[in-house]
C-alpha cells in the first residue's frame, strides 16, 4: 500500500491492541481485592507515560520522514503487546503485592 494506507494500517493495528489491553486490564482489576486496585492502577498509569516515551524516543530519528507514523504505531503496538504479560501476572502468586 501506499505510505498513508499503511501508517493507517500501524494506527488501527495500536488502537486495537490498545483496546484489548484495557479490556483486559478492566478484568484484572475486577479479580484484584480492594487493597490491591491502588497499585494495578499506579503500575498501569506508569507503563502507559513509559510506553510512550520509549517509542517517542525509538523513532525520534524517523519523526521527519513520511513513515514515521507507521514506526511509532508499531512499537507502541509491540508494547501494548508485552503489556499483557504484565498484567496476567497479578493473576497469579507471583504478582507485585503478594510480595513480602
Amino acid at each position: 500500500g501506499t505510505i498513508e494506507e499503511t501508517n493507517a494500517c500501524a494506527v488501527q493495528a495500536f488502537q486495537a491492541a490498545d483496546a484489548q489491553i484495557a479490556i483486559l486490564y478492566g478484568d484484572v482489576m475486577r479479580a484484584l481485592s480492594a487493597h490491591e486496585r491502588p497499585q494495578l492502577r499506579q503500575e498501569h498509569s506508569a507503563w502507559q507515560r513509559e510506553r510512550t516515551t520509549r517509542c517517542k524516543q525509538a523513532t525520534r530519528s524517523a519523526e521527519s520522514q513520511p513513515t514515521w507514523p507507521r514506526m511509532y504505531h508499531a512499537c507502541l503496538t509491540a508494547e501494548t503487546q508485552a503489556r499483557r504479560q504484565g498484567l496476567m501476572r497479578w493473576l497469579t502468586l507471583d504478582h507485585p503485592s503478594a510480595k513480602p
